[in-house]
């Protein structure tokens, strides 16, 4: 077993792009499912390892969601047990979540999920949390995305680390990215390591799940390789992304009294298209049509004056020789 294929994904993976301290802690994000139970065993086959040293703590989130979940649990707390492992829980009300906002279950699960994560992460003292996630994964979020109309920056896919909520400390790793669903399964039968089901991944309400029964086996069926390529691919256009990034940052912001933010035509226009709609987006423009309409605007050599009109109250006004993003003065507020 510890030359199966995916062993050697996995640990390829933590040491091209898991930038883990020495020795690390990682908390193991375990539902019970195929795919999260063969990434704890692999990495507990690794964590002995003196090259590794690995410390390892399961975590499980229990949603409520399906009347299988305690013994999903309690699944993972014996698997845990079984290969001498620290486990935590933590558990999320996604419905009584929904009762108080806006939103839908795969989302507010999601939001949940990843909190606990992030509590439970620094409970134990963990530097990272381990997530399953692989390339049949990635090749569904790629064409979500794609048919969502998404730009570069949703084209990165899922993304080998990052940080695991908005400004948090602790980071989120994928180490099974370069494998797919097959060499999971094909681990596990290898391994003789049952896992459980969950029935909300079949539900074809859900975009996922319906995208993953009727539309990525097609796929594969043609390209074998598919979503192994979606991962590289994904990772390409991150690299892009992170470079035009770079040149949005250069892009200076002046900031008046009112919280107006202006910026020198004369500065944009050195910039390629997509760097002047990040440097856009990071001024505070939302993403979209409209904003990839100002972009071109931006860019051009017309004089006079141009808005365009975002959500929220925001316009984006161009003349001459500046850009200037400003919230629009209502009526009522104008007295």
């Amino acid at each position: 077993m510890n030359y199966h294929p995916l062993v050697r994904a996995v640990s390829m993976a933590m040491r091209q792009h898991g930038r883990l301290p020495h020795n690390p802690h990682l908390l193991v994000a375990v539902s019970g499912g195929a795919d999260s139970t063969a990434l704890l065993r692999v990495l507990a086959m690794l964590a002995p390892r003196r090259d590794w040293g690995l410390t390892l703590t399961v975590g499980h989130v229990h949603h409520h969601l399906h009347n299988q979940a305690d013994a999903h649990a309690d699944f993972v707390a014996k698997l845990a047990g079984d290969l001498g492992l620290a486990s935590l829980r933590r558990d999320v009300h996604v419905q009584q979540h929904l009762d108080r906002h806006s939103g839908n279950v795969e989302n507010a699960a999601r939001l949940l999920r990843y909190a606990a994560l992030e509590s439970m992460a620094h409970e134990c003292g963990a530097d990272a949390v381990a997530v399953a996630h692989h390339g049949d994964d990635q090749l569904e979020t790629l064409l979500m995305r794609l048919a969502r109309g998404s730009g570069p920056r949703g084209l990165r896919g899922l993304r080998w680390r990052r940080a695991l909520t908005e400004d948090s400390q602790v980071a989120l790793v994928r180490p099974m990215l370069a494998a797919d669903r097959a060499m999971v399964l094909d681990f596990l039968t290898h391994a003789g390591q049952d896992f459980v089901d969950d029935p909300t991944n079949a539900d074809a309400c859900r975009d996922r799940a319906r995208l993953r029964a009727e539309v990525t086996p097609a796929i594969r069926a043609i390209w074998p390789k598919a979503s192994r390529n979606a991962t590289q691919v994904a990772e390409q256009v991150a690299q892009q992304h992170e470079a035009v990034t770079a040149a949005a940052r250069e892009i200076h912001w002046r900031r008046n009294a009112q919280g107006d933010r202006s910026a020198m035509r004369s500065q944009l226009r050195l910039l390629p298209r997509a760097a002047v709609v990040e440097a856009l987006r990071r001024a505070g423009a939302p993403a979209g049509r409209t904003l990839e309409d100002a972009a071109a605007a931006a860019l051009d050599r017309k004089g006079g004056q141009r808005v365009f009109e975002f959500p929220a109250g925001l316009q984006l006004l161009i003349d001459r020789e500046r850009v200037t993003l400003k919230k629009k003065i209502a009526t009522d507020e104008r007295g």
